[in-house]
């Protein structure tokens, strides 16, 4: 697609309204036109397959989000806090400090990887789910002590 039909999807695609979407792509009738154009199967398509990306864009994968919460659980991930510090008259230092997540936040990410890789379900049948979740948890600890 090419031209004031390519500008066209583009405008409507950021503001949502096909008589400013027209206009900006220079049609005379910009009301009439972007009506028409709205319902041009070629240009529909456009639209559509260009929300399709953006919002594919902004969701996380399984495999992305089972890859953050495992490196959460592993204490790879780093929060920041900035710090100013007073060093002497008028002077001050700013300092970034970075430490592992807490240890409250690691479980709750261990937590939702046992829900979503259906461990829950499966060990509730047969033992305790919170001896599954210590188990996991010691399992992970002893390997960072290790390394």
């Amino acid at each position: 697609m090419q031209g004031r039909r390519k500008i066209f999807v583009d405008e409507y695609i950021l503001s949502g309204k096909a008589t400013e979407a027209a206009k900006k792509a220079g049609y005379k009738s910009p009301t009439r036109e972007g009506y028409r154009l709205l319902h041009e199967p070629e240009v529909r398509a456009a639209i559509d397959e260009r929300l399709a990306e953006i919002d594919s864009e902004k969701i996380l994968s399984q495999q992305q989000l089972l890859e953050f919460l495992s490196a959460v659980v592993r204490g790879e991930v780093k929060d920041e806090t900035v710090m100013t510090r007073l060093v002497g008259k008028g002077q001050s230092i700013i300092e970034h400090v970075e430490y592992r997540v807490p240890t409250r936040e690691r479980l709750n990410a261990a937590t939702t990887l046992l829900k979503i890789q259906g461990a829950f379900n499966q060990v509730e049948q047969t033992t305790d789910a919170g001896k599954l979740l210590v188990d996991t948890l010691e399992a992970i600890y002893s390997k960072e002590s290790t390394a």
